[in-house]
């Protein structure tokens, strides 16, 4: 369960073995370089020529693992704070979910799944609605729950607090705010205490 994060090329790039990642920017490197070259060769003396074409290739080389230097310390930086704050995500006292607004969860902590006790394969659909079907059935009273999240998402500058109770006697507290990133709306915060 945990942080459910999507960061698409960044995690790619994290996943790759530090030699393929060197050899893939090698290869881009050179098929550039010797373009590049080849190119210059011909403009300058009307053909290609090999001391044009290794000067290309050793060039290539150099600038290949200088690259691959810089990416992959900076990908260990970003992996180390992407850790970090899945880490405070996870160990946090509250159930916290993101949605997206168009009816997808972006990330949820552990938390948010034990205190509506959602089984991993509901959560794992990614469905808001499913993740809606499923704890309705837990309240007192499903319908004023299902109307107040109809209302915030329709009205998505909202900011939200309310008390929710359930059939078996728990209460939560829920606040629901909107998420901006670089004053873009991109979602819904949900937070259950």
């Amino acid at each position: 369960m945990g942080a459910n994060m999507k960061i698409g090329i960044l995690t790619l790039l994290q996943k790759m073995k530090i030699w393929r990642l060197w050899l893939l920017s090698v290869i881009l490197s050179v098929l550039l370089s010797e373009a590049v070259t080849s190119a210059m060769g011909l403009l300058l003396k009307g053909r290609v020529t090999a001391d044009y074409l290794l000067t290309g290739f050793v060039a290539s080389l150099f600038v290949a693992s200088l690259v691959v230097g810089i990416v992959v310390y900076f990908l260990e930086k970003l992996s180390r704070s992407q850790l970090l704050l899945t880490s405070i995500f996870d160990t946090t006292a509250e159930g916290i979910m993101v949605a997206d607004g168009a009816g997808h969860i972006t990330m949820f902590n552990r938390r948010f799944a034990e205190l509506w006790r959602i089984p991993a394969d509901v959560l794992a659909t990614g469905e808001n609605d499913a993740v809606l079907t499923f704890v309705q059935d837990q309240l007192a009273e499903p319908e004023q729950f299902l109307d107040k999240v109809q209302q915030l998402y329709s009205t998505p500058d909202a900011i939200s607090f309310d008390t929710l109770s359930f059939k078996d006697k728990r209460v939560f507290e829920r606040y629901s705010n909107p998420l901006y990133i670089h004053g873009k709306l991109v979602g819904r915060l949900w937070r259950f205490h």
